[in-house]
């Protein structure tokens, strides 16, 4: 977060992506790091949230259904949707699903 503000850069993330990492952090044994991380990411300038409303669950849902043959999750589905929505490409990400749904993972 530091260096892309350093660098007047920003990054986008999705409440369910913040929901699956806290999750991940408490049940691997990191729960002492939680208030830190939410701290972080309320204080910070460079990363942006995008929350989840009815109209955008209802196309994430409809996106899911759309594609119940991929091993996609549904926050797969909803940050896809974000995505597109405000024509990113970029993921800062190591999930294959990101490059088979069409956009540029940005970690190997």
């Amino acid at each position: 977060m530091r260096a892309a503000q350093r660098r007047k850069r920003g990054f986008m993330t999705t409440d369910y992506v913040l929901d699956e990492t806290a999750t991940l952090l408490k049940a691997r044994g990191y729960r002492h790091l939680l208030a830190d991380f939410f701290a972080k990411l309320d204080g910070s300038h460079a990363c942006r949230t995008e929350w989840t409303d009815a109209e955008r669950f209802g196309a994430a849902k409809v996106f899911f259904l759309k594609h119940a043959d991929q091993a996609w999750s549904f926050t797969d589905c909803l940050s896809f949707v974000v995505m597109k929505s405000l024509r990113l490409r970029d993921a800062f990400t190591k999930d294959g699903h990101f490059q088979e749904a069409g956009f540029v993972a940005l970690l190997k």
